[in-house]
C-alpha cells in the first residue's frame, strides 16, 4: 500500500476506533442499555450477525458488546470497528486494512474483536470473514445489516454453518418504558404508575419504538419518522433491489397504513396498475429490509400455508402514523400490530416458535396461532375493549371453534383494559390488558 494510502487508512481507523486513545467505549456511542443478553450474544466463536431495519438500533447494539467485553476484560484495542456506512475504504481490499490495523495498533490477530457495520457496501466482506473464521485468526466476528439479504444466495452459501442470528428490533414496549425511566417491573403497581403505564401505551402505539424518536418532542418524532421511512425506501429497497421508487414508496405506504390487512399479488397489480412479476419483487424487497412482516394462514399443509392469502404487518407502528395512518379511528389496529412484533421478538429467540393466523370457510378468525414444534400452544384475540361487553360474539366464537379444530385450550384475548375470565362451551379464555401482557411475556 503506498504511504500516503496507508496513511489514510490509519486515520480513518483511529476516527473510527475511539476506545484505543480513551480506553472505554463512549458513552454517547453506548446509549440506554438494550434488554440483551450480552453474555450469550458475545459467547462462543460462532459469527453473530445482527440484522434488522434500518435505525433500530443494531450499531448501538455492537458498541454495547464492545462495552460488555471491555468489562469483562478485553483490551480496547483489541476491538476493531470498521463501518462501511460512512468510511467505506474505497478501493483498499480488506486484507491491507486489517494488516494496517494490526501494525498500528500492535494487537495480536488471535484477541482481535472484530465488528463489521452495515456490510452491504462491501462486495467482499463474506469471503474476507469466512477465512478470518477458517483460520481462527480473530477471537470474534460481529456483523450488522439493515437487510435480511445477506443471510440468503451467495452470502449464506460462502458462510454456511459458521453464524449465529440475531434480529433486531425497534424497542420492546418495557424498554420504551426503561428508556423513559419509568420501572414497571413490580406486579403490584400503583394505581398511580398503572395510569402512567397506560398512557404512555398510547403513546408506544402512535410512535413506534425506534430509540431515537422515543426520547423527542411530538413534533419531531413524525418529521424523523417520515425520513426513516423514505430513506428505507429510497436506500434500502429503491436503490439496492433496482425497483421504481415512487411506486415502491406508495405500495409500502399503502402496506403500512393498512396493517392486518390481507395482501395478495392481484390486489396490488389492480390497486397501482404493476404487473404480478414487480408486485411480487417490491413485497419481498420491503420483507426482506424488515419493513414489513407477511403473516400466513394456519395450514397443516406448508403448500397452503405459502400460497395461502397473506396479513400485512409494520415493523414499527410510529411508521403507520408517519405515514399517515389515522390513530384515532385504528387503535385496535394498532394494538394488533404491537402484539404481532411482541410475539416476533418472542420468536426470535425461539427457533422452534411459529406464528400464523386463522381462518375458516364461515370466516370465523384468530388473529394469531401460535405452535411450537409440532404442538398448537396458544390462540389469540386482540380487541380494543375495555369491558366485557364490548368483546365481539364473533371473536370468542372464533376462538371456540379453533381451539375444537386444532386441539389446543390455550385461549387468550389481549384486551385495552380488561382483565377475567370468559367461559363459554365449556372452554375458559383468559383475557388481560395489553400493557399487562407486554410487561408480563419475555
Amino acid at each position: 500500500m503506498e504511504p500516503l494510502s496507508r496513511r489514510f487508512v490509519e486515520d480513518r481507523l483511529k476516527v473510527q476506533n475511539p476506545w484505543w486513545e480513551l480506553k472505554t467505549i463512549p458513552a454517547e456511542l453506548v446509549g440506554r442499555r438494550r434488554d440483551v443478553d450480552f453474555e450469550e450474544m458475545s459467547g462462543g466463536k460462532e459469527i453473530r450477525i445482527l440484522f434488522g431495519v434500518r435505525r433500530c438500533g443494531k450499531s448501538t447494539l455492537l458498541f454495547q458488546v464492545m462495552r460488555h467485553l471491555v468489562e469483562q476484560g478485553v483490551d480496547p484495542l483489541n476491538l476493531l470497528m470498521l463501518n462501511f456506512d460512512f468510511e467505506r475504504f474505497r478501493k483498499i481490499p480488506l486484507d491491507e486494512v486489517f494488516k494496517a490495523y494490526l501494525e498500528l495498533s500492535g494487537a495480536s490477530p488471535r484477541n482481535v474483536n472484530l465488528f463489521l457495520d452495515e456490510v452491504h457496501f462491501r462486495e467482499d466482506w463474506p469471503r474476507f470473514t469466512r477465512r478470518l473464521y477458517d483460520m481462527r485468526e480473530v477471537n470474534r466476528i460481529f456483523i450488522t445489516d439493515s437487510s435480511s439479504k445477506l443471510l440468503k444466495g451467495e452470502y449464506a452459501r460462502i458462510l454456511t454453518g459458521r453464524t449465529i442470528k440475531h434480529e433486531v428490533f425497534p424497542l420492546s414496549f418495557r424498554e420504551f418504558l426503561s428508556f423513559l425511566g419509568v420501572s414497571a417491573e413490580s406486579k403490584l403497581l400503583s394505581y398511580k404508575t398503572e395510569a402512567k403505564v397506560k398512557n404512555l401505551l398510547r403513546e408506544y402505539l402512535e410512535f413506534g419504538g425506534f430509540p431515537e424518536v422515543v426520547l423527542k418532542n411530538e413534533v419531531l418524532r413524525y418529521r424523523v419518522l417520515q425520513e426513516y421511512f423514505s430513506d428505507i425506501i429510497y436506500k434500502d429497497v429503491a436503490e439496492r433491489f433496482n425497483l421504481d421508487a415512487s411506486i415502491t414508496y406508495e405500495v409500502a405506504k399503502f402496506l403500512i397504513t393498512n396493517v392486518s390487512k390481507y395482501v395478495t399479488l392481484r390486489s396490488l397489480r389492480r390497486g397501482f396498475g404493476i404487473g404480478l412479476e414487480t408486485a411480487s419483487k417490491i413485497l419481498q424487497a420491503l420483507e426482506e429490509v424488515r419493513l414489513i412482516n407477511l403473516l400466513r394462514p394456519f395450514s397443516l399443509s406448508l403448500k397452503s400455508q405459502v400460497k395461502g392469502i397473506k396479513k400485512a404487518y409494520a415493523i414499527d407502528t410510529g411508521l403507520s402514523s408517519a405515514a399517515g395512518f389515522r390513530f384515532s379511528e385504528n387503535f385496535g389496529k394498532l394494538a394488533e400490530n404491537t402484539v404481532f412484533l411482541h410475539l416476533r421478538r418472542m420468536q426470535s429467540k425461539n427457533p422452534l416458535l411459529e406464528i400464523f393466523y386463522w381462518r375458516d370457510y364461515q370466516q370465523n378468525e384468530v388473529d394469531f396461532i401460535i405452535k411450537n414444534g409440532v404442538e398448537v400452544k396458544r390462540l389469540i384475540q386482540v380487541t380494543y375493549a375495555s369491558g366485557r361487553d364490548e368483546i365481539e360474539k364473533r371473536e370468542i366464537r372464533a376462538l371456540s371453534k379453533a381451539s375444537g379444530e386444532l386441539g389446543c385450550n390455550d385461549l387468550l384475548i389481549i384486551t385495552w383494559d380488561y382483565e377475567d375470565e370468559i367461559k363459554t362451551n365449556d372452554k375458559k379464555i383468559e383475557c388481560i390488558p395489553l400493557w399487562k401482557w407486554l410487561l408480563s411475556t419475555p
